[in-house]
């Protein structure tokens, strides 16, 4: 009986254990045949499902009643707790707008005059700056125009050495008769070859090539001294139909004559 009792009032499911084995043990009592309330050592109670319901409910309002106050009384702990908090960071705040003022107070006239000699330090340490980029940059200057008037002289004598040697270039191509008309760095323009056989002049011979571009197939290449046949020409090129057939150059990238007249 302590045993449910102590359940009811504190452990639920180990009273619905109880409860099972106090029906299992009157079961136990009838299939002997034995009157258990004539037993003086035990006298057991069967408890209903309603009065086990009941029990439970109360012990579960008891259980929230005290709960609450336990919530009620931590609230109220923690907002005195909040006061003391907000009236200390007020005193602080007190205090140290109490100490600012005061040190500002004292330090207000010796900071002015700290700031001023500080300024004027700083003012004769710019202005000392400026002279000296000043200079720096002066100098730099008149060592640029300097350069730059070595290098206009130089380059003058560069242009007059480069038309001297043009003028000779040009005097000894006209000399020799390897240019027909225009300048040296020209070579758009060439002799005249009319129909007819002519001679290769070129030191390292000719390509014979299968049309007029450059970069059409090469047939054949014709050695130095030999006789062709021209039977017609496109600009600086020329179709043969003798000892090949195929259109060659008469005029190098460079300017130099590749056919000739027969010696």
């Amino acid at each position: 009986t302590v045993s449910v009792l102590y359940c009811i009032n504190n452990m639920p499911w180990l009273t619905r254990h109880a409860l099972r084995v106090t029906r299992g043990y009157q079961r136990w009592a009838n299939s002997h045949q034995i009157d258990i309330g004539k037993i003086p050592a035990v006298n057991l109670k069967i408890i209903s499902q309603d009065e086990l319901q009941t029990a439970v409910e109360e012990m579960k309002k008891k259980v929230a009643e005290e709960e609450r106050e336990k919530l009620k009384q931590k609230k109220l702990e923690m907002v005195w707790y909040q006061d003391k908090a907000v009236m200390s960071i007020g005193l602080g705040v007190v205090l140290i707008v109490w100490a600012y003022g005061v040190i500002y107070e004292r330090t207000c006239i010796h900071g002015v005059e700290v700031l001023t000699a500080d300024i004027q330090t700083s003012l004769s340490q710019a202005e000392y700056c400026i002279r000296s980029a000043k200079n720096t940059w002066n100098n730099k200057i008149l060592a640029i125009e300097e350069e730059l008037r070595v290098l206009e002289k130089e380059r003058s004598q560069q242009v007059k050495t480069l038309e001297r040697l043009t003028d000779a270039l040009r005097a000894s191509c006209l000399a020799v008769g390897k240019w027909y008309g225009g300048s040296p760095a020209d070579t758009s323009s060439t002799r005249p070859y009319p129909p007819g056989v002519y001679e290769v002049v070129l030191k390292g011979g000719v390509n014979v090539r299968e049309n007029q571009t450059s970069s059409s197939s090469v047939l054949t290449s014709i050695p130095s001294g030999t006789r062709v046949h021209i039977t017609k020409t496109a600009g600086k090129k020329a179709y043969i139909s003798y000892p090949y057939d195929g259109w060659i150059s008469l005029v190098t990238l460079d300017g130099q004559c590749v056919i000739g007249d027969l010696k």
